[in-house]
Order: C-alpha cells, then sequence, then structure tokens
C-alpha cells in the first residue's frame, strides 16, 4: 500500500488484516481500487515469483509526468518515458512487485 500512497497519492480508504492478510481499499480522484497483500496463506502471488506479468493499471490523470516522476522515485523500474502514443500521453513502469507494464499515467486529447 506505501507505494501506491507515495507514488499515485493514494488514500486508504478501508483496510483490514495484516502481515500476509491484509486487503485494503485504496483511492486516488474519485477511483476506489482495492490491493491485497502476496502471500502463502492466500494464495496469492506477486508477478516477480511467477516471472510474468498477470495485468496492468493504466492510471488516467491530468498529470501524468508528475505521476510517472513520483512513481520512479518510490520504487518503480521505469521501462519508458512519457511519450505520446495514440493519442495519449503514457509513461510505462514496472511498480517494486512486477506488475507488468503498469501502473501508467497518461491524459488523453493531445
Amino acid at each position: 500500500m506505501q507505494f501506491y500512497v507515495a507514488a499515485f497519492g493514494a488514500t486508504v480508504l478501508h483496510q483490514v488484516g495484516d502481515g500476509e492478510d491484509i486487503v485494503a481499499q485504496l483511492a486516488v480522484g474519485p477511483a476506489a481500487f482495492w490491493v491485497a497483500a502476496a502471500g502463502d496463506s492466500a494464495e496469492r502471488r506477486v508477478p516477480k515469483a511467477l516471472g510474468a506479468a498477470t495485468g496492468r493499471l493504466l492510471l488516467v490523470a491530468d498529470n501524468p509526468d508528475e505521476i510517472w516522476r513520483r512513481a520512479v522515485a518510490a520504487g518503480a523500474d521505469p521501462k519508458s518515458d512519457v511519450t505520446i502514443e495514440h493519442g495519449w500521453r503514457v509513461g510505462r513502469i514496472v511498480d517494486p512487485f512486477g506488475c507488468g507494464s503498469g501502473p501508467s499515467a497518461a491524459k488523453r486529447g493531445l
């Protein structure tokens, strides 16, 4: 959770459990989403453990360059600088847990 708070300014709306049993609802602006800790007790794995991505998160924001910089400063691995792709301003990272080509920040209408 700390990565999402530091990288994207997420706020914790709800959290239960501890250790491998943490489940939390976070929000970035009006968008809410849930995260859960990886661990053997819940049979949840991080992508790094699998050696592959399991999905991608695209965060649509007014300030993709700033969000990309904050994510990298918070520990994300930069995969591509923020550039224009298909009419969107997108920067790709891999988060500290190995999640694919995202989270990414994007702004449409450029």
